[in-house]
């Protein structure tokens, strides 16, 4: 019985020491064009969030050094990947107020978004 507590015992805390290693930044460096999801999941792991936009899939991970965010996305065509770049900021409405130089060019980046996921 005590044999079977230490095993499980061991077999709980190299859970928990993968389970908190940490993937960074330099981890995307492993990423190049061509690979599949399968490949991206098994080198850098589970995206924090995904999305589709234009036909392509985008992966967002994010990663914290010396207490900043740094936020990266991979980007996918047809189940291969095409990019590795920083996330696209999302820009608020208010900011495209502020960017419009007429009320028309307003209203057009508002419809335009409206049809964005």
């Amino acid at each position: 019985m005590l044999k079977t507590y230490r095993s499980i015992s061991l077999i709980a805390a190299l859970a928990l020491i993968v389970g908190c290693s940490t993937t960074g930044p330099k981890s995307l460096d492993k990423v190049q064009g061509g690979m599949d999801k399968d490949e991206v999941l098994r080198a850098v792991g589970n995206p924090k969030q995904t999305y589709r936009r234009d036909g392509k899939d985008h992966w967002v991970y994010n990663f914290f050094e010396d207490e900043q965010e740094i936020i990266r996305t991979v980007s996918f065509a047809n189940g291969q990947v095409v990019k590795v770049g920083p996330a696209r900021p999302r820009i608020s409405l208010e900011q495209e107020l502020e960017s419009s130089d007429t009320i028309e060019e307003f209203e057009q980046k508002v419809r335009s978004r409206k049809r964005r996921p």
